[in-house]
Formats: structure tokens, C-alpha cells, sequence
């Protein structure tokens, strides 16, 4: 037999299937359903949910079949009591801690509500430049949060569980302290100019991000502020052994 043609038995149907394919890609083309959340094309494989059950003849426990590859003459079911049951308790162990709204507690305790999963996974990929740009869609100052913010997400990092929390605030420093090398290419573009004007009273932290997003909007934001330099509390309350100035 040809060695890139295998051929293997999906819920008592014959599927012919190439080398390379996992289960999940023969039992789709036989039209069989697997039950997923966590598999995607473009994504190592990892196994991550085990939804995608299913048992294979001769092995002595289910298999997942996202990360299993195909051996000629293998035979595959789908669906068995004993993979209902197996799901069902991976989703009730899921269910029993799951935030509905799907986002991570960090996330939801920071009170930006910073992508936080998101630019600690540029960051493994040594693209501090692009979590940089994440957080600023939310946060215009990642290089003074990254050295004065009480970090309250880490309180809340599952990863604490297990040992010990993920250092994301040091992380978010790590990651600007890079980026900001660079500052020109940290801006994304603006909207089309309104020509509105809008008047934005104190130049602390709270006064400078809401003109940055106003000029983002393709307004002109103009900062009425009593001290002679902006940077409110930042600059005027916090030593510069904590902030450098």
C-alpha cells in the first residue's frame, strides 16, 4: 500500500486517510462529530480541553483525537457510553470554577481590563512590540503601570494554584521597556479629523488617556492644567526612586 494512503475505520465506516492526519481530520471527513473547544488549525496541538475524546481499538484508555495521529488500520469510535460519561465529567470540572463571561480573572480585576493572557503570549513569542500595542488599546501608560501599579491581577492569577502567580506587572515592564525603544511605531493610526475640539481638565493620568483615545478619534483634545508640567500625581506625588522622572 501506497504509504502516504492509510486506511482506518471510523464508527464501523472505512476512511482512507494520509500520513500526517490525527484522528479529528479522518473522523470529520468520514462525517463522524467530535465534540472540541480548543482546537484550531493555526494552534499547537495540546490537548488542551479532551473533549475530543475517543477510543481506539487495542489502546486502554480514550485518546485525544486532535493530537493522535492515524495508523493504517486503526479502529476509531466516536461515540460510547463510556465517552459520554468521560466528557461529561470534563465539562462538569470546567463548569464548577468557569467565569461566564470567558474572561480570565486577571483581566477582570485589572482595572483596565487589560488583554493580559493575550500580551503575556507576544511576549513568550519575544513580540514586545505587539503587547506593547495591546496594552495600549487600553492602557496609554504601560511604562509607568509597569513600575508604580499595585498589580491587583496578580492576586487573582490561577497560576497561584498551582505555585505561584504569573509576575504580570514586571512582564508588562519587561515588554515596554523594549517596545518603547522604538516609541514611532507604538502609535496605531487615527480616525478621520472631526474637527471637534474637546477640553479635557487635568493633565495627571486619567486626563492624558482620555487624550490619547480623543485624538485617536480624530478629535483635538486640549488639557487645561494648574501645574506647570503635565503628569499629575505621577510626576508631582510619587518619588523618583519608584517613578523616575
Amino acid at each position: 500500500m501506497d504509504q502516504e494512503r492509510l486506511i482506518i475505520t471510523v464508527n464501523d465506516r472505512r476512511v482512507e486517510a494520509r500520513a500526517g492526519w490525527t484522528i479529528l481530520e479522518a473522523a470529520a471527513k468520514s462525517g463522524a462529530q467530535v465534540p472540541l473547544l480548543c482546537y484550531g488549525r493555526r494552534l499547537p496541538l495540546e490537548e488542551a480541553c479532551r473533549l475530543c475524546l475517543v477510543e481506539v481499538e487495542g489502546q486502554p484508555r480514550p485518546l485525544a483525537a486532535c493530537a493522535t495521529p492515524v495508523v493504517d488500520g486503526m479502529v476509531v469510535r466516536t461515540k460510547t457510553p463510556l465517552l459520554t460519561r468521560e466528557r461529561q465529567a470534563i465539562l462538569r470540572l470546567m463548569l464548577e470554577d468557569h467565569y461566564g463571561d470567558c474572561l480570565a480573572p486577571c483581566s477582570q480585576r485589572c482595572p483596565a481590563n487589560i488583554d493580559i493572557q493575550g500580551y503575556i503570549a507576544l511576549i513568550a513569542r519575544g513580540q514586545y512590540l505587539e503587547a506593547t500595542r495591546l496594552i495600549r488599546r487600553t492602557n496609554p501608560l504601560p511604562l509607568t503601570c509597569g513600575r508604580v501599579c499595585p498589580h491587583p491581577c496578580e492576586a487573582q492569577c490561577r497560576r497561584g494554584r498551582v505555585d505561584e502567580p504569573v509576575n504580570i506587572n514586571h512582564l508588562k515592564r519587561f515588554a515596554s521597556d523594549q517596545a518603547y525603544q522604538r516609541p514611532e511605531l507604538l502609535n496605531p493610526p487615527r480616525e478621520v479629523l472631526t474637527g471637534l475640539r474637546v477640553a479635557v481638565v487635568g493633565g495627571g493620568p486619567a486626563g492624558l488617556s482620555a487624550a490619547f483615545y480623543l485624538a485617536l478619534m480624530g478629535h483635538q483634545p486640549v488639557i487645561l492644567e494648574a501645574m506647570p508640567r503635565l503628569g499629575g500625581m505621577l510626576r508631582y506625588g510619587i518619588p523618583a526612586y519608584r517613578l523616575p522622572k
